[in-house]
């Protein structure tokens, strides 16, 4: 016997607004962010997340604050990681964009500028290396002045996954620009301020920006670096998915428009291969047979558990847009590893944080709905110092993310669903004695409830940041796990990105749904 739990979610994203402990910041633009109803939530949110994102762009040289705090902490700076993800959501958000003019112009020349502060960027002297083209070690680098001037204090580098990330978003851009046909060269004459870029057209950006990015990305990418949170040393799955990724993207794109030398063209398909290679390979520790989850940096394995919201990150941001054939072909939305992290951290946040507690209202084996995640469970930075972790605005909704997208992913494919009662993440979706597995058939009464038990599931995390999220709509770097109040860096750019790209995710299935 099994039982669909759809009802269960449900009920509780439905449930009326409960006023919780949450931040008490004075409103921006003197707007109120109505919480009462969930779905005129989620609506406006996204237009605040939108108006707070672009706001954190420097205007004089396109670089991107990874928050406009100051002190305790100042993140006043800008981070190769951080700039190239959010852009990347910009640049996801444009079909929608240009069809409102407050936005379109804006949004292009702030994309334009990022690809002309990549350029700066790549050529800056620093503590990981020296600029390109005297070397590439340099690309290492993770974080700069806003000033464009190299950032000289103790950290932890080099960082290998900017360079990829940014590859993938460029990318992203001109395949948009592509499919709307339109030119980059007609977008820098009506989009850009007046000045020097250095590239017209979509040859120069491969010349100047993309090809620098594949070379450190061929020459580094077994080497250790710091993981995405800057803490641990090691080789990372993160990383390796993203440095994977980005030739993965690249070589159909140079090979059709014969935009890389063809020696280098082969460079990257041979070191495509061995990045592959390293990920499935046990001996690397991604997947080992103790766990039934990602190990995301083998390294560390048995001193921390292995789980790690950056695996559910690696496979929603290699699994993005209806091009199903852009999308890398490991680890997918609906992979069982990757299904697993997100169920062992949902069910050890939900005891780690005590905002989680309100669940327990619900039955112990269902009390996994609406929960508030961070990082990893033994995070131990408060968003200042050294004390105890938090959940993340950007970890809560990359599970919803992930949700929606898996919805969508089980209709686009036509196929049954395949379910394997020891896979813990199915606890989620099913109640059942059996422990052999079985099918849901396409198209069948059971798909339809199990794929609205997905939405559910997303809902219930996005009503999570509902219930803490400022009344303005402002969102910091973390969630206090005991008041709910916001804590550590105010307006975190890359929160606001991880939010746009739910509520992205979650239009998209409903749009579904509705036909």
């Amino acid at each position: 016997m099994f039982l669909w739990i759809v009802g269960v979610l449900s009920l509780y994203v439905s449930l009326p607004f409960v006023k919780f402990l949450r931040s008490d910041a004075v409103s921006w633009h003197d707007r109120y962010v109505p919480r009462g109803n969930f779905t005129e939530w989620v609506h406006a949110q996204n237009s605040i997340a939108l108006e707070r994102l672009l706001d954190n762009f420097i205007d004089e040289n396109g670089a991107i604050l990874a928050s406009p705090s100051r002190n305790e902490p100042d993140y006043y700076y800008q981070w190769v990681r951080d700039s190239a993800i959010v852009v990347n959501t910009l640049v996801k958000q444009l079909p929608a964009i240009e069809q409102n003019l407050q936005y379109d112009q804006l949004v292009h020349r702030r994309i334009l500028q990022f690809l002309n502060n990549s350029f700066v960027l790549q050529r800056l002297d620093n503590l990981s290396g020296k600029g390109v083209p005297t070397s590439i070690r340099g690309l290492g680098e993770p974080k700069f002045n806003v000033d464009n001037t190299q950032f000289n204090e103790n950290w932890g580098r080099p960082q290998n996954d900017g360079p990829p990330l940014r590859i993938i978003t460029i990318l992203n851009y001109l395949q948009h620009l592509n499919n709307t046909g339109k030119q980059i060269d007609h977008i820098i004459t009506h989009n850009a301020k007046e000045g020097f870029l250095p590239f017209k057209v979509t040859k120069d950006i491969f010349d100047n920006i993309l090809f620098w990015d594949l070379q450190f990305i061929v020459d580094e990418w077994k080497s250790e670096n710091f993981d995405l949170w800057e803490e641990v040393r090691g080789h990372h799955f993160f990383t390796s998915v993203m440095q994977l990724y980005a030739i993965e993207r690249t070589l159909p794109i140079a090979k059709q428009n014969h935009l890389l030398r063809k020696k280098f063209v082969e460079s990257l398909v041979d070191t495509r291969h061995k990045i592959r290679e390293f990920i499935l390979d046990n001996r690397t520790g991604f997947i080992s047979k103790s766990a039934n989850h990602i190990i995301s940096c083998p390294e560390i394995y048995g001193k921390r558990s292995g789980l790690d919201i950056a695996t559910i990150l690696a496979s929603i941001y290699t699994h993005d847009g209806s091009n199903t054939s852009e999308h890398l072909d490991l680890f997918h939305v609906d992979n069982r590893y990757i299904l697993n992290t997100l169920y062992g951290l949902t069910e050890s946040m939900s005891d780690l944080y005590p905002i989680n507690k309100e669940n327990e209202r619900h039955s112990k084996k269902h009390n996994l709905a609406a929960v508030a995640l961070g990082r990893y469970p033994e995070d131990v930075y408060d968003g200042v110092g050294i004390s105890e972790g938090n959940p993340w605005y950007l970890a809560t909704a990359a599970a919803a993310e992930h949700m929606y997208k898996l919805a969508r992913k089980f209709i686009e494919d036509e196929k049954s669903i395949p379910i394997s009662p020891s896979d813990e993440f199915w606890k989620f979706i099913i109640e059942t004695d059996s422990k052999d597995k079985f099918d849901v058939k396409y198209h069948s009464h059971a798909f339809n409830e199990t794929i609205k038990s997905f939405v559910a599931l997303g809902d219930s995390f996005l009503d999570k940041i509902r219930l803490h999220v400022a009344d303005d709509g402002s969102m910091s770097e973390q969630i206090n796990k005991y008041t709910g109040y916001n804590q550590g860096a105010s307006d975190l750019t890359w929160s606001y990105g991880s939010y746009l790209n739910a509520y992205q995710a979650r239009e998209e299935i409903l749009a579904y749904l509705s036909h």
